[in-house]
């Protein structure tokens, strides 16, 4: 009877110690899955920082030319609207469905208006459009977006002379 006892308890410790590797698996692949979960976001987190920098930077650039030339800043409204690309502080003609790359992974265009009716009269629309592409983006293209818009006036105006 007791050789049968201890039979039976070894069989029991068995299959403890297998109820707690299974659950001991479940715990670790809680834990592996919220890490990889936390490193996702935290990335997603950083390239939206960089992507309204950049955004910012264009409304930034297009902002310090039209306080240093508004008439050429005007000019490239025409014929209105137009899409830009800002490299190096160089506005160059780009169709919005090509590449603009800036930093690694992004890619920017500023959309210039002039007489846009979302401004006032006189002053020019400017939008910032930042895009970029990671492994939430099922398709290949940049699914992530950030977009920045301004209203422009004339300097000059503004101040009354």
């Amino acid at each position: 009877m007791l050789i049968k006892l201890i039979k039976n308890q070894n069989g029991q410790a068995l299959i403890e110690a297998l109820l707690a590797l299974a659950f001991a698996v479940v715990i670790i692949t809680a834990v592996v899955i919220a890490v990889i979960n936390a490193l996702s976001n935290t990335n997603f987190t950083k390239n939206q920082n960089l992507g309204t920098q950049y955004a910012q930077e264009g409304l930034d650039l297009a902002r310090n030319m039209k306080d240093s030339d508004y008439d050429g800043f005007k000019a490239l409204a025409n014929p209105s609207p137009r899409y830009y690309c800002i490299t190096d502080g160089d506005f160059l003609y780009i169709p919005p469905d090509q590449p603009c790359i800036v930093g690694n992974d992004f890619s920017r265009h500023i959309y210039i208006f002039h007489g846009s009716p979302l401004c006032e009269a006189n002053s020019s629309f400017v939008s910032s459009t930042v895009s970029w592409t990671d492994s939430k983006c099922t398709d290949g293209s940049n699914c992530h977006k950030i977009q920045l818009d301004s209203c422009f006036s004339d300097p000059n105006k503004a101040f009354g002379t």
